[in-house]
């Protein structure tokens, strides 16, 4: 999906262009589209599948045709005699694998050319053959463990897929986020540095009226100049967000100015752990998975093969005997118990076996651990989030009532009631509740945000439709 961006444009001119507006959907789709990552899960996905489809051609059936043209000069010295053969025929084979370690075999062979015949020929064969495992791959066990262990790679990697999409959409977020916030951070220090202008142009007007001392004159100066300052700041803080928002989609930023527009989201991350949807921890379970039937699948190689053939079959043709060619048809059943013993390589199937069972532990161990983890994370972001809810919810209050007595300040300043020493004191108040209120927000979304994905709770901009639950309220 493009990046979209909605462009006011000034007087319909294109390289005149007024403002550019960003939203949050919008951004973490193209950010989950451009991210290696999620790139490498899907590639890993499909060879993943392109694996067990490899393994499950095992069971299609194989024609082999093999056209053949034979020559061949044959000299007799003792009757100083040169004679000349000539055989063509053609040859096909079918092959059959079952489910069950059962194999059927069709073959036959067809003579097209008989002249000059001197030593005998077969004219025509054909056999039917089939051949059951007894032991290693006893009615298919091991060709179907290979299966399952494909399977087992295809579910690791779709949940590994899942989990890098949902760790990209929070990364998109977080970054937004942030960026959005700047962008507020600069709404406030450009109004607040409006009101000091105005309140200097006020101050001065009283200063010339001799309502004020001059002091108060100075500090209403110092005080716009400062909120100036801080307004510059805020501005290359924001600049700086929104070119890393871009970069992370492979784009420049825009040289027109971008207006990110407030994410409208209700968080629902739940207020209790619950792991069973987590595809990080799922992909490691498959992982483990995997592993186990690789061990069962070297175990399985290790034993001695056992296999009981038949083959029922007919040739035709010519026999030479006592100088005569004689007509043939011969007519056979033939049955056969094939035992393969590993004799040659035991060390290399006890090495094999001994490697299985080291990445099975492995990836037992790598499962508890990730379990530990997603645990002292999630304890660490609710906790992080109860603290700070409570928090921002009070600081908003006051950030209202702080709002309020700056404006009555500013009025009483106005007439020379108090002195700008005791305004900026209130406003000064009022701007530092206003910069924690802002802190604390992004604290309660991030910690929204990963709670979310230890849960595995999409929200809404993550291609996801989360409902109110038992165990989940809607969050600040």
């Amino acid at each position: 999906m493009p990046l979209i961006l909605s462009v006011i444009l000034l007087f319909q001119v294109p390289a005149l262009v007024l403002a550019a507006v960003l939203d949050l959907n919008t951004y973490v789709a193209e950010f989950i589209e451009k991210d290696e990552n999620v790139a490498i899960a899907k590639t890993e996905l499909e060879a993943a599948k392109i694996d067990l489809k490899a393994s499950e051609l095992l069971y299609d059936s194989a024609l082999t045709i093999a056209p053949e043209l034979n020559h061949s000069d044959q000299t007799f010295e003792q009757s100083n005699i040169s004679l000349y053969e000539r055989n063509s025929f053609v040859a096909a084979e079918l092959t059959q694998q079952t489910p069950w370690g059962l194999e059927l075999g069709v073959s036959g062979l067809e003579r097209l050319e008989k002249s000059n015949n001197v030593t005998g020929r077969t004219d025509s064969a054909w056999s039917l053959n089939l051949t059951q495992e007894l032991w290693q791959n006893a009615f298919g066990k091991l060709d179907r463990k290979k299966s399952e262990k494909a399977r087992k790679v295809i579910a690791s990697s779709s949940s590994n897929l899942i989990a890098a999409e949902l760790k990209s959409c929070v990364l998109a977020a977080e970054k937004y986020f942030q960026a959005y916030l700047f962008q507020e951070k600069v709404a406030l220090f450009s109004d607040l540095q409006e009101n000091a202008e105005t309140v200097w142009k006020q101050t001065r007007s009283s200063y010339n009226k001799r309502l004020l001392k001059k002091i108060d004159l100075l500090s209403a100066n110092a005080d716009f100049l400062d909120l100036q300052t801080k307004k510059t700041q805020s501005e290359l803080e924001h600049k700086n967000a929104l070119a890393e928002l871009f970069v992370a989609v492979a784009k420049n930023p825009p040289q027109q100015e971008t207006q990110l527009q407030e994410p409208q989201v209700d968080l629902l991350p739940g207020t209790l752990l619950n792991l069973k949807n987590n595809h990080s921890l799922m992909a490691l379970s498959h992982q483990l998975a995997k592993d186990q039937v690789e061990l069962d699948i070297q175990k399985q190689e290790s034993v001695s093969s056992l296999s009981l053939g038949v083959e029922l079959g007919k040739n035709t043709g010519q026999v030479l005997v006592g100088g005569t060619l004689n007509d043939f048809e011969d007519q056979f059943l033939n049955l056969k118990l094939t035992w393969q013993l590993p004799i040659y390589s035991p060390s290399t199937h006890n090495a094999e076996i001994a490697k299985a069972k080291v990445a099975t532990e492995i990836s037992r161990y790598k499962e508890e651990q990730k379990k530990k983890e997603l645990k002292k994370d999630w304890l660490r972001f609710f906790q992080t989030y109860q603290s700070n809810l409570g928090l921002l919810k009070s600081s908003t209050e006051k950030s209202q009532i702080y709002q309020e007595q700056v404006k009555e300040a500013r009025r009483l300043l106005r007439f020379g009631k108090i002195e700008i020493e005791d305004y900026l004191n209130f406003r000064d108040r009022y701007l530092e509740e206003q910069v924690a209120n802002l802190d604390l927000r992004w604290k309660v979304w991030q910690a929204q945000l990963k709670m979310s994905e230890i849960n595995h709770r999409r929200p809404a901009f993550c291609g996801g439709g989360i409902k109110n639950g038992k165990d989940s309220k809607v969050l600040y």
